[in-house]
Formats: structure tokens, sequence, C-alpha cells
């Protein structure tokens, strides 16, 4: 689970966090991901038909609302469910992006956002993962 607290010099966005293991070489290997659209960060009130362990939304163009520009808002997501193994001497890294091109549609179209990501105090963003040892 992600949990971002940021702020953006646009009034929408696309927000891809991916999860990687860095061995003692450097070298960077992929994990998961999840991403999540700016617009779509209510959560919604109502339960979902089926118990998904994820925040629920509901997507609905009546949810919607675009992101207050350079005001801290809160964007809680899940990751796509993995099992990996990390192991003594490496590391763990989490990486942002605002765009996968390969796979969705720039948002937005044009521009170059700016965002300020909350790293402490109030405003700390965080991410969950579940330990089994």
């Amino acid at each position: 689970m992600v949990t971002l607290h940021l702020t953006s010099s646009e009034s929408d966005g696309a927000f891809f966090v991916y999860l990687e293991d860095i061995d003692p070489q450097g070298v960077v290997r992929y994990i998961t991901e999840g991403q999540l659209r700016g617009i779509h960060r209510k959560l919604a009130e109502t339960a979902p038909s089926y118990w998904t362990g994820l925040p629920y939304r509901t997507f609905k163009r009546a949810d919607a609302a675009p992101l207050p520009r350079g005001e801290f808002v809160t964007l809680t997501f899940g990751l796509q469910p993995t099992s990996a193994l990390f192991r003594a001497g490496h590391r763990i890294r989490v990486a942002l992006a605002g765009a996968d091109r390969d796979t969705f549609t720039r948002i937005p179209a044009v521009g170059t956002p700016v965002w300020q990501v909350g790293r402490g105090g109030i405003h700390a963003s965080a991410i969950l993962l579940p330990v089994v040892h």
C-alpha cells in the first residue's frame, strides 16, 4: 500500500510507483508497481461488492475532482500483488514517475508537472509492505 502526500503544479496527473530491488553491485530489478490518476484520489464512501484488500474508489465522473494546484493532497493506492525475497545486502527502492508511455496516455498531455512529495511530519509519504520472517 502506498500513501503519497504531494503537491502538483497541474490539476491532474498520472502517478506511478515502482518497487525495486537493488543488489550490492547496483543492479536494479523491478518487483511491482501501482498507479493512480490524480482526479480519482477520492475513496468511496460505500464498501465494494467484493473484498479487494485495496483502497476502494468508484471512478465515477461525479467522484472525480481536480488536484488543487500547490496544495498537499493524499493519494492512497495499492501495488500489484506479488511475492519477492529481498536478500541480505540488497536495498529496496521506491521510484516515482508521472508517465508510462508504453502503456498509458500521458496526463497531462503537455507540459512538465512539478511535484513536491512530502517526506516527513504531517505530510510524510509511506509505503506499507507485508513482511514474513
